[in-house]
């Protein structure tokens, strides 16, 4: 079984900084994390800088509480991405879908 580009990542960035939040920033600093608008912790990346792979693109947006990324052209459209994770994110989706579920379902 390959590695995904996040497994490979995690890999080389293990001796990181925990930050006040609990949250481990890489130590080469590149990257910057931040919380989205429905509380999930996301990050752009500069897939050459990471030592990964971009499928072509230069950027990755990345859902570090569940793992997944994708390959964005610009550093804009990947802050764009982050801004709503259920677009690249299976987990973030489910999430959502049983939150609306839940929200919608009358209750007794």
């Amino acid at each position: 079984m390959s590695k995904s580009n996040y497994d490979r990542w995690m890999e080389q960035n293990r001796e990181g900084i925990i930050t006040g939040s609990g949250y481990v920033a890489p130590a080469r600093g590149a990257a910057k994390k931040w919380v989205n608008r429905y509380g999930r912790t996301v990050e752009v990346l500069r897939a050459e800088d990471e030592g990964l792979d971009g499928d072509g693109m230069p950027w990755l947006a990345v859902c570090t509480e569940h793992g997944n990324l994708v390959s964005v052209p610009t550093k804009a459209s990947g802050i764009s991405s982050c801004r709503d994770t259920t677009q690249f994110c299976g987990e973030c989706r489910a999430e959502a879908e049983a939150e609306g579920r839940r929200k919608s379902e009358p209750t007794t």
